[in-house]
């Protein structure tokens, strides 16, 4: 069953996944809209005020989310999270913990064109099979999915990898999806696990997120 799609993204969102609270929380921004060589600057700019605020939603310290040489976030000690940025729109996803890494992506729903290049590159003919009603809002669900994934997957992989990577195993359910990876990316992502995903419709786009257990909670726990 298709979750029912809500009418707008609230500025605010509060979720558990994997037993664990987080925060996504949005605001207009126009990040993606400016012009190439402004858009990272902008981008890091909502990012960090989106930060900043769920920061103190949760009640954590205030810090900033350094960058590593590929230029991808180092979060502080006792927070991690993701962010995202589409159509105007900014996101960060926040927890208060090191034991998961997260992944949130904000797409929308695929036009003729977005349709056809998300189906050529991240949607399979099998897991086009399992989709049921509405193509271009279903595609653009799993292509958003995968992306949460990478996001996620990124501390522990470090490199790219194809969304073939991952495969849709049953027709979406009501706020999940379930995946599982077709080759080893990293010790602790081989292939065969299995990847849940939530997901919420709102007008026009859908919102994904998911967590993978970070190597270093693994380490502790062991």
């Amino acid at each position: 069953m298709i979750q029912p799609m809500t009418p707008s993204l609230p500025e605010t969102l509060r979720l558990t996944w994997c037993g664990r609270q987080m925060v996504i929380l949005s605001m207009a921004s126009g990040a993606d809209r400016a012009p190439g060589p402004d858009r990272p600057q902008l981008r890091r700019r909502a990012g960090g005020r989106l930060l900043t605020a769920a920061q103190r939603e949760l009640g954590l310290p205030v810090l900033p989310v350094e960058r590593d040489r590929f230029g991808g976030p180092l979060w502080p000690r006792g927070q991690r999270g993701s962010f995202s940025h589409w159509n105007g729109t900014s996101l960060c996803l926040l927890s208060p913990d090191d034991d998961f890494d997260w992944g949130v992506d904000l797409e929308g729903h695929a036009g003729a064109d977005a349709l056809a290049a998300i189906c050529g590159e991240a949607v399979s003919s099998a897991e086009r099979a399992l989709l049921r009603g509405d193509l271009p809002r279903q595609a653009a669900l799993v292509f958003s999915a995968k992306e949460s994934v990478y996001k996620a997957a990124r501390p522990q992989v470090g490199h790219l990898f194809g969304f073939d990577a991952l495969r849709l195993l049953a027709e979406p359910g009501t706020g999940t999806l379930r995946f599982e990876l077709t080759r080893d990316l990293s010790p602790g992502l081989a292939a065969g696990r299995a990847v849940a995903v939530g997901y919420r419709h709102f007008a026009g786009s859908v919102l994904t997120w998911t967590a993978l257990h970070s190597p270093a909670a693994i380490s502790a726990e062991s």
